[in-house]
């Protein structure tokens, strides 16, 4: 299935290292996991995915190793360089990010992570939408006074039809389709 829920349920930082300690290990993180979500990838293919240095990319696919969210697929000899291809333990994930821990005098970094997530997700597959238009998709967004019980049941029709489809998912198909919906009070 890949209905991408990411979820760590796990602390993938706790060095005291100032450039591995905010939301931009969990952005890379989150797009080492999306790369994987189509096939497995080569280190150096998922180092050019995340557009970081090598050293930050490195670091945070150990750890999702060593945190059994990735694992090696396959290593093979490049030049003379030995190199390993990685894949997804599960495609079961959350990207709600519900289990960082925040230190004293640190703001609280879950809601920053969740939206940079979110947006990385977005724009993804808005860049997809016009590099591909002869593909199906829909960019939509809308805003509108109703009252909360009524979004209730909204959320559990969404919730439904996200089911319906999931369970037509076809392994052998290329492309992967995505949808995000964030639903929430906009303002008071």
């Amino acid at each position: 299935m890949i209905y991408t829920k990411f979820n760590y349920d796990i602390d993938l930082i706790n060095e005291e290292d100032s450039s591995s300690t905010d939301e931009k290990v969990y952005i890379v993180n989150t797009k080492i996991i999306l790369h994987l979500l189509s096939k497995p990838a080569s280190t150096k293919a998922l180092i050019e995915a995340t557009g970081t240095s090598s050293h930050l990319a490195l670091l945070c696919i150990d750890r999702l190793l060593k945190n059994n969210v990735i694992r090696i697929n396959s290593t093979s000899i490049n030049n003379g360089v030995l190199e390993n291809s990685y894949e997804l333990v599960s495609t079961d994930f959350d990207i709600i990010s519900k289990y960082v821990k925040t230190k004293d005098g640190k703001k609280d970094i879950a809601k920053e992570i969740t939206a940079n997530n979110i947006i990385e997700l977005g724009r993804t597959i808005i860049n997809n939408s016009f590099e591909n238009p002869d593909l199906p998709n829909v960019i939509k967004g809308t805003f509108i006074k109703i009252n909360p019980n009524e979004v209730k049941n909204f959320i559990e029709e969404v919730n439904e039809l996200i089911k319906k489809y999931e369970n037509m998912e076809d392994l052998n198909v290329k492309e992967v389709f995505g949808f995000i919906n964030v639903l929430g009070i906009y303002s008071l």
